[in-house]
């Protein structure tokens, strides 16, 4: 099942939130759980930001995708969707999750998504794959520089 984040869940997605760190491109940085629950507080309570979370048959959290619809910098009549973290514990839970956050961003008026990759080796092709299933294309690539 796949439902909307609340503010009883902070403590499940966070938890989850730096596993998925671990393995992320960020796993150099210090998760910081007080602005971790503020973000999310905030997502949750603005409604061009959505956080949502797949729920076993235990009613427990497996995963979750956090995402926003915003307009282009440069267009007011272009919404697109982005997603800032998603993670999946499951098998399925990912696609599900995807699914679910389409829906929601086209009630929100997007009409372009775009979702990002964080991780490397095996997880990375498997997410890129089911993103390809899903109908999305490769535009660039994210570069990173320590200064």
């Amino acid at each position: 099942m796949i439902r909307f984040a609340r503010p009883s869940d902070l403590d499940e997605i966070v938890a989850m939130g730096k596993r998925a760190h671990e393995k992320s491109s960020y796993a150099a940085y210090t998760v910081n759980d007080r602005t971790c629950r503020d973000t999310l507080r905030t997502c949750m309570a603005t409604e061009s930001r959505c956080v949502l979370l797949a729920i076993d048959c235990d009613n427990k959290p497996t995963g979750f995708i956090i995402g926003a619809v915003e307009s282009y910098w440069f267009l007011t009549n272009v919404k697109v969707a982005s997603d800032w973290m998603t993670y999946a514990e499951r098998p399925g839970d990912g696609r599900r999750l995807l699914r679910a956050f389409v829906r929601w961003a086209k009630e929100q008026g997007a009409c372009e998504l775009e979702l990002s990759i964080s991780v490397g080796g095996v997880a990375a092709e498997r997410t890129e794959s089911l993103y390809r299933h899903l109908g999305l294309t490769s535009v660039g690539a994210l570069m990173r520089k320590t200064i």
